[in-house]
Parts: structure tokens; sequence; C-alpha cells
């Protein structure tokens, strides 16, 4: 009886292990140099600080910005690139480290623009909608996001 007992707790406790690593899989961080190699590597559109205004001016334009500093856009990025592929999306990326002049600063200023990762839909100039706590969204949450424009 006490052997069915330790081996019902062992074979729970090993199930709930499983399911925390699986859920977490969304949530690891890659390294810097990961991150670097993705951005390189995948689909997203590299622009710098004096592209990011005229994109955003478009008729309409996705943008992405972030650094490989910041852990929360190093959790980010995998599942935005998911995201990316599963629904072939144009996103610009604006590696926000790279940039630090009054272009990008008055950007942020204009947008309300505090933190990185920054994902959002611009219109003409505007910001019509971003992705509130990027760095915590799910791969379904960004998908969702990307398909509303």
């Amino acid at each position: 009886m006490i052997k069915k007992l330790l081996l019902t707790l062992i074979a729970i406790l090993c199930l709930t292990t499983l399911k925390s690593n699986l859920s977490s899989a969304d949530t690891m961080t890659i390294s810097q140099q990961q991150y670097q190699h993705m951005i390189t590597n995948s689909d997203l559109i590299a622009i710098t600080d004096k592209a990011l205004v005229s994109k955003s001016q478009q008729s309409e334009a996705t943008i992405f910005i972030g650094r490989p500093t910041c852990q929360y856009c190093r959790a980010f990025l995998p599942k935005l690139l998911k995201s990316q592929a599963t629904l072939h999306s144009k996103i610009y990326y604006l590696d926000s480290q790279k940039y630090k002049g009054k272009r990008l600063k008055s950007f942020f200023k204009k947008h309300h623009i505090t933190t990185v990762p920054n994902l959002a839909h611009y219109q003409q100039g505007k910001m019509t909608k971003y992705l509130v706590q990027g760095s915590q969204a799910t791969p379904q949450q960004i998908q969702t996001f990307l398909s509303q424009k």
C-alpha cells in the first residue's frame, strides 16, 4: 500500500515537473549572441533611427523596437519570430542600442515609448496599437496582435 502511494506521488511529481518545463519553454531567455544571430537570420527588416520615422509615417507599418542587452527583449524575440513565421508578417526592427540621438528620443517621446521590447502598429505617423507587456505575451497573443492591424 505504501509502495503504491509512493509511486503515485512520484508520478504526480514527474508530471508536474514536465508540465512546468513545457510551459516555461515560451519564457526562456536567449543570450545576447543568440539574439543577434536570430535577428540577422530572421525575416525582420532592420531599419535605422531615420528610417524609423519614415516607416511609421507609411499607410501601415509594424515596428519592433528592442536591443540585445535587454533580457525582456531576449525572452520576447523567439516568440515574435515564431508568430511572424506563422503569419508571414512584415515587421521592421530597430535596435535601440545602436541609436541614442535626438531623433530616437523624440520618436519615443511622441509615441510614449518608455520600455522595450516594444511592438506596435503605425499608420501615417500615429501609433494605432501596441502590444501591452510584450515580454510576457504568449506566441498566441503575439499572433493575435499581428493579425489585428
